[in-house]
């Protein structure tokens, strides 16, 4: 009988492990992915955004610098 529960204590456990090392697994994957996969895309989607915001802001100072030359007296 001590044996017997044992055994069973030992196979639960491997079993508790196996289920425990698949979820670590998964969730190394899951975050392995979205630090490597994702981050590269989402910075370099920001990156081209401030530069276009960069640009944008540049030509309307240009403009308006033009217009209050155009309007100066």
């Amino acid at each position: 009988m001590q044996h017997v529960s044992k055994s069973c204590w030992k196979s639960f456990f491997n079993v508790g492990r196996d289920i425990e090392l698949k979820f670590q697994k998964v969730f190394k994957v899951l975050i392995w992915r979205i630090l490597v996969v994702r981050f590269p895309v989402y910075f370099h989607m920001g990156i081209i955004l401030l530069y276009i915001i960069l640009i944008l802001i540049s030509v309307l100072i240009i403009i308006f610098q033009q217009v209050n030359i155009l309007h100066l007296p």
